[in-house]
């Protein structure tokens, strides 16, 4: 099986492995496949601004870059590009770029980056020249070539991801972040692009002009993204600047343990996430990977720029994994979980609080973690926390009587309103807070946003401020340390 992988991988390096499929295609079926469903295209240029489409723009288009199907650039809709075939032993040299609309609605609109190669497809196969197209989505490589912040294609002919013994043996095996048009040849130690295997028109450098000199590559930012490994059953939606919702159950890190098994690693839940089920989990984050072991190797590209290292002997055991202690910024809503000790907030609770503390099965969770957050509301905020009760068959009942709620209020008027229970208390400081604050019966005046109140008279007669007639008692509900 090993060997199996090693000639698939060298086959993808030197370009043989479409070629190897389709004579296989022929020895297994009698006969080679027709017209393809799908063809591949290079992504010239984006229109994801149809307002800035003018006259001038469509003359660069249609006479400097050559667009063969312009009708349909003036009405294109956002997300559509400009795109040319992948040169191929099948394609011609007289195909020309096409404006090609998304297949998708734009209430779904995926990334498209000049550089990347599309899955496009078209309604009459035969007249793939001057009809409209549409767009798919980006063609997936290889492990050693997939970067979900920039995907470049022609890396999958490059042998320096699948080093030979001797290379590794002479220490020649470190990959080479390199974005060439075409497969890569070597003479005396020396690395060269094979002009006749170009996937695009024009000079070795024709990705990298794609991606720094046109409208969308100019738009970009290019940098190292860390992997995220999710679980068969999730449902992941990833951005192309380290950003991530995950549609699935609790999880502290990584998506598996492993044990050796008859057959190879067996997976086993890790015991840190939330067993069993009732722990379904939406993750939304921003900035994963930004310690060593979360992060992935970063490697330098001849861009030039930063990108993820991915090699084998790069790989990082946790890169892309939750990291709640480091990650920038999360929305996490959980349906169950210790959230305290996922947090690491158990030995503050307990230490400060006499009832904060996690269930024994956990409880459902909204988390909000960022170095920042501001919550801003035009008309007020409220915060409420209704009493509880739970029936014979433990559902949680809410009690009717509201003064036995507790509230924090925060009015477009300015005002702070922190009302506890009946039987509650406002503490200033921790739990054990038992200090009564002293206050005037005369009521305070708080005009223009100032307060002004009479003095206090001590015990024995004395003023605390001169000229009070009135003495002071404790204020109700407000404890301090």
């Amino acid at each position: 099986m090993s060997n199996d992988y090693t000639n698939l991988s060298k086959e993808f390096a030197e370009g043989r492995a479409r070629q190897t499929q389709a004579q296989r295609a022929e020895v297994e079926h009698g006969s080679t496949v027709g017209l393809p469903l799908f063809y591949r295209y290079v992504i010239i240029d984006t229109i994801f601004d149809p307002s800035i489409i003018d006259d001038k723009k469509l003359d660069y288009w249609e006479h400097t870059l050559g667009v063969a199907n312009i009708k349909h650039a003036a009405v294109a809709p956002r997300n559509s590009v400009i795109a040319r075939r992948v040169k191929s032993p099948s394609s011609s040299p007289a195909d020309q770029p096409l404006v090609l609309y998304p297949m998708l609605p734009p209430t779904i609109s995926l990334p498209c980056k000049p550089g990347e190669q599309i899955w496009v497809m078209f309604e009459d196969p035969a007249g793939t020249q001057n009809d409209l197209g549409y767009w798919i989505c980006r063609i997936v490589g290889p492990s050693f070539v997939e970067d979900v912040n920039h995907t470049h294609a022609p890396r999958e002919y490059d042998p320096s991801f699948v080093p030979g013994t001797k290379d590794r043996f002479d220490g020649n095996d470190a990959s080479k972040y390199e974005f060439r048009n075409g497969k890569i040849g070597e003479i005396d130690g020396e690395r060269y692009t094979v002009g006749s295997t170009a996937t695009l028109d024009g000079d070795e450098d024709e990705y990298k002009k794609l991606m720094r000199q046109s409208d969308g590559g100019r738009l970009e930012s290019y940098e190292p993204v860390p992997r995220y490994r999710k679980r068969p059953g999730d449902t992941a939606l990833e951005g192309t600047n380290n950003t991530l919702i995950v549609l699935g159950r609790d999880r502290a890190g990584a998506s598996a343990t492993y044990v050796d098994g008859d057959n190879g690693l067996i997976p086993e839940t890790p015991s840190s996430d939330s067993v069993g089920t009732g722990t379904g989990c939406i993750d939304i984050v921003a900035g994963r990977g930004q310690t060593s072991s979360t992060g992935g190797t970063v490697v330098d590209n001849d861009l030039p720029a930063q990108e993820l290292g991915k090699s084998k002997k790069e790989l990082v055991e946790q890169e892309g994994d939750p990291d709640f202690a480091n990650d920038r910024s999360r929305i996490m809503i959980s349906q169950r979980v210790k959230i305290d000790e996922r947090l690491e907030l158990e030995l503050f609770n307990v230490t400060n609080f006499d009832d904060v503390v996690d269930s024994t099965n956990g409880d459902g969770a909204i988390v909000l973690k960022s170095d920042k957050i501001r919550i801003i509301a035009r008309s007020d905020v409220e915060i409420i926390v209704p009493t509880f009760t739970r029936d014979a068959e433990g559902k949680m009942i809410q009690v009717e009587d509201t003064n036995k709620w507790g509230a924090l209020i925060l009015k477009s008027t300015g005002d702070i309103i922190l009302r506890p229970s009946e039987i509650g208390f406002i503490k200033l400081g921790d739990e054990a807070a038992d200090k009564a604050v002293l206050v005037t019966d005369v009521p305070a005046s708080t005009e223009g946003g100032a307060v002004s109140a009479p003095p206090l008279i001590s015990s024995m007669g004395g003023m605390l401020v001169t000229g009070a007639t009135n003495q002071g008692k404790y204020a109700k509900k407000i404890l301090a340390t």
